[in-house]
């Protein structure tokens, strides 16, 4: 056992917070001037005997030390003092959301809806900071958190969020005995392909374990916790999910549509980016109010800050503070500056349909839509007057119509995507309505049998496409369209 305080190198170690599989934690010091205040997490000995795993665990490290943003916790440096290894990582007076669900389930107080989708984009953000970067120490193409939980997502007292305590091996069944010891492991976060040894692990294994985040942060009831670790390992590999998210559609329509492709059972069905499931977020975001988001996590995070007055946490420290710039600087990186946007891009979108409906009405039209309540949108504004590009759906053999800007914009995020769209139009009974808030688009009877559908996923039906419904018919009925990535 060791003694504390005890200074090693450059550190001062003043007391032991925890340990995981791999490493333990403790509360330490820089041995400088400025004595900062940092998270130590000592290598354990049987992996500093494994020079394999150790030369992962160091290479995985590194990567990590090049991932530097407002949403994610950094991660300092790898020291090496005589046979020991450290990971230096930042100090953080946040609370993780492990402390937040133990509140709600205590107090029986579910999260209010626009905090939980305040807090799931900037979840989102996170691990799109992460997999837009390239490892430096493995060469990955993407950075991976693996480790995702809600122990890992650390939020202050607004209810802005970063991510850390990211995982140092690919999963808890890779150490010996397969994770059982005296250290609990968590099974029930890991995606299915991190139960196999051999199966590629990519940014859509973290979408899964991010979908099994939401679900549990949005009815406070974990998905997959079994009662074994054999148990809990079976039900990650089936992903059975049906039934648990018709609670769910009850509470949050859409809500339910948007988990179910994250916790696809086969990578390939998956949301291939948390950017893309984030996008998708926002357009349940446009029927809550966000203009005080931030009082109301706020006045619903305010019990645990005060009854704590700072209990220790058990894992990395904070980063730059959330809303700056600090180490904002790769453009291609799909996410915002400023995670408030995510309001403010909601907000932007209701002023926006209710000046389109303005203008609408005052030339004549019959363009009026409103909130029947504070949850649900209903009637989107129809898209009328506007130039009309055909487009076959080959997975539905369907010919759609679509506003020409639109599929301008499409072109747009293909090119950046590298993929094809697949276009699903959604007709629902008794006239149009958008769960979603996504576009919509009149439907065109489907190409005859003898037509060569071949070729490209999406290909342009010029020549055998209708005229464009009559504004005002019920065929230019505003209907829903689902943009479902296929990467090949």
């Amino acid at each position: 056992m060791m003694l504390l305080p005890k200074t090693i190198g450059p550190l001062t170690l003043l007391r032991k917070l925890g340990s995981g599989g791999v490493a333990e934690s403790y509360e330490g010091v820089l041995n400088g001037p400025e004595k900062k205040r940092v998270c130590v997490r000592r290598v354990l000995p049987y992996i500093l005997a494994d020079k394999a795993r150790l030369t992962s665990v160091e290479a995985r490290v590194r990567d990590l030390m090049g991932a530097n943003h407002p949403f994610l916790l950094p991660v300092l440096d790898w020291v090496e003092v005589d046979e020991d290894r450290f990971i230096i990582e930042e100090w953080t007076d946040r609370i993780d959301l492990e402390k937040v669900l133990a509140y709600a389930r205590k107090n029986d107080r579910p999260l209010p809806e626009n905090v939980f989708l305040n807090l799931a984009a900037q979840i989102c953000n996170g691990l799109e900071a992460l997999h837009g970067r390239p490892g430096r120490g493995t060469g990955a193409e993407n950075i991976l958190h693996l480790g995702l939980r809600p122990g890992a997502c650390w939020v202050d007292s607004e209810g802005q969020v970063a991510l850390g305590s990211f995982a140092l091996l690919r999963s808890p069944l890779a150490l010996p005995n397969g994770g059982d010891g005296p250290v609990p492991m968590r099974f029930e976060y890991l995606s299915p392909e991190q139960t196999h040894s051999a199966q590629k692990l990519t940014p859509a294994s973290d979408v899964f374990t991010l979908g099994a985040l939401l679900y549990e942060l949005f009815t406070l009831k974990p998905l997959f916790k079994s009662g074994s670790k054999d148990q809990t390992v079976q039900q990650l590999r089936r992903a059975e999910v049906t039934s648990q998210l018709l609670k769910v559609k009850e509470r949050m329509p859409g809500l339910d549509k948007v988990l179910f492709r994250a916790l696809s059972v086969n990578p390939r069905h998956r949301y291939q980016r948390a950017f893309v499931l984030r996008e998708d977020l926002r357009g349940l975001m446009a029927g809550y109010s966000f203009s005080t988001i931030s009082r109301d996590s706020a006045l619903y995070l305010s019990p645990l800050f005060s009854a704590e007055n700072q209990t220790t946490p058990q894992s990395l420290g904070s980063g730059p503070p959330a809303g700056s710039e600090a180490g904002f600087t790769e453009s291609a990186t799909r996410i915002d500056a400023d995670p408030a946007s995510t309001a403010a891009f909601a907000a932007l979108a209701l002023q926006e349909r209710a000046q389109a409906a303005q203008r609408t009405e005052g030339a004549g039209g019959k363009n009026e839509w409103a909130a029947e309540t504070n949850t649900e949108l209903k009637s989107l504004p129809p898209l009328t007057e506007q130039p009309m590009v055909p487009i076959l759906d080959q997975d539905s053999e369907e010919i759609s119509l679509i506003p020409e800007e639109v599929e301008a914009q499409i072109d747009v995020v293909e090119d950046s995507l590298d993929a094809d769209l697949s276009l699903q139009a959604v007709f629902p009974p008794g006239g149009a309505e958008s769960t979603l808030g996504f576009v919509s688009s009149p439907q065109v009877p489907v190409a005859s049998p003898s037509e060569d559908l071949s070729g490209p996923r999406r290909t342009s039906a010029a020549d055998a496409a209708p005229p464009a419904p009559a504004s005002g018919s019920p065929a230019a009925a505003n209907t829903a369209f689902e943009a479902m990535v296929d990467y090949e």
